[in-house]
């Protein structure tokens, strides 16, 4: 079971944003159905082709009895008004709305919804994963859901047989949840029963009975004045104290700061030294080589992120699992490197340049750790500053993820006109 969720929540992850980057690419004036072939094209020739991709965009509403042929994987359907799910689902896929989606015929496979509106679960589904500004769960859930929301509602009819994932700032529990319910969640009411565990972050708990928590309690909580031991004398209450001094939030930036500096400092010459100097240099030498190329790179990984990972999850239902999941892991794991390292990347590669065209006295580790220090510091200071840091912190991921990009994909042109010193000290 904990598999699962965390299963759910690696889709979460990855898949956020997706919503946000369909509404841009596909708010274009469009047809009744995709208007992937030009003006002219017959009726039967755009069928056949979304009979292959099973694809469809809808500018209006859209009921899945509309489409009479059965639906292949993987499959996407999206419109900017209400879409209603009338017949059965036997595949996985993503549906995204602008309107609310009903659920009204049985849902089998892994599915990931989007809404402006409600999401209302009126028939059975299995793995989901839900972002709505409400979800009303009126039926049975056979697996585990994860759901960020703004209120959540279980009815006395609903069902979650497995866990229930929230972030959310209401959530109403009047049916069953079998499972535990694990998230963040402002506010929670619970009628019904979870025959599992309850662990939140939680301000505010209200509890009917003694005997709706059949489990164990875990809650993080800033509210001193929750109290639910009287109910629950077993419950673990963590209360959690917000530091609201402007001093202690900037001394622990500077503490962070100086910390992450002087490791990636340590870092950079533990590695110059072990790869013989040659390491940091064949890194720039390639970038300056390819300049365009890593920008072109940097920005197309940072904007085709989650739609890329979306193709490669959906593939990974199809059979196509074996080729399409060690693909995933790769890139996601570069990414991730990229991501959380991209002061270490884009501060080496610049004092690399300094060191090589400005800098080349450096002589002595005392004064290499202390430039080094100086660049990375300067770097995370960039990214703290308020309304612009997010832009600063943007630039350097694009940067970061190019550079990395870059020295995979590309080699060092053997007529090369950036030699630099160690290189040449190197050879002679």
């Amino acid at each position: 079971m904990k598999k699962v969720s965390k299963k759910i929540s690696f889709v979460i992850v990855f898949i956020f944003a997706i919503s946000l980057i369909f509404t841009s690419i596909f708010a274009t004036d469009i047809d009744e159905e995709v208007n992937i072939t030009s003006t002219s094209a017959s009726q039967n020739e755009k069928s056949d082709l979304e009979y292959i991709t099973d694809v469809i965009f809808k500018n209006g509403s859209y009921k899945f009895s509309e489409d009479k042929r059965d639906i292949y994987l993987p499959f996407i359907r999206s419109s900017n008004e209400r879409i209603v799910v009338d017949k059965d689902v036997n595949k996985s896929g993503v549906i995204i709305s602008s309107g609310a989606i009903d659920i009204n015929k049985n849902m089998t496979g892994m599915h990931i919804l989007f809404s402006n509106d409600t999401v209302r679960i009126n028939s059975n589904m299995e793995y989901s994963a839900i972002f709505a500004k409400d979800v009303i769960i009126d039926t049975e859930i056979k697996k585990s859901i994860a759901i960020f929301s703004t209120n959540i509602t279980i009815t006395d009819k609903g069902v979650i047989d497995e866990d229930l994932i929230a972030y959310c700032t209401n959530l109403d529990i009047q049916g069953t949840v079998k499972g535990s319910i694990l998230g963040s969640i402002e506010n929670t009411t619970i009628s019904g029963t979870i025959e599992k565990d309850f662990r939140s972050l939680s301000n505010n708990i209200d509890i009917i009975d003694s005997g709706n928590i059949i489990g164990n309690i875990y809650v993080k909580t800033y509210n001193d004045e929750l109290n639910i031991l009287e109910k629950y004398p077993n419950a673990k209450v963590i209360l959690e104290t917000k530091n609201k001094s402007i001093d202690y939030v900037i001394i622990n930036l500077i503490k962070g700061g100086i910390v992450n500096s002087l490791v990636f400092g340590l870092l950079y010459i533990l590695i110059n030294r072990i790869t013989n100097k040659k390491l940091f240099v064949n890194v720039l030498t390639k970038v300056l080589e390819y300049k365009s190329y890593t920008l072109i790179w940097g920005v197309f990984n940072i904007l085709l992120i989650v739609p890329v990972v979306l193709i490669l999850l959906i593939l990974s239902f199809t059979g196509l699992g074996i080729i399409t999941m060690p693909i995933l892991m790769i890139y996601s794991v570069i990414l991730i490197i990229c991501i959380t390292l991209s002061t270490f990347i884009l501060g080496s590669t610049i004092y690399t340049y300094l060191k090589n065209n400005k800098l080349n006295k450096i002589n002595t580790f005392f004064y290499e750790l202390l430039i080094l220090f100086v660049i990375y510091l300067l770097i995370y200071i960039l990214c703290k500053i308020p309304y612009v840091g997010g832009y600063v912190t943007m630039a350097v991921v694009i940067c970061s993820v190019g550079i990395v990009f870059t020295n995979i994909t590309k080699k060092i042109r053997s007529d090369s006109t950036y030699v630099f010193e160690e290189t040449s000290e190197e050879s002679k």
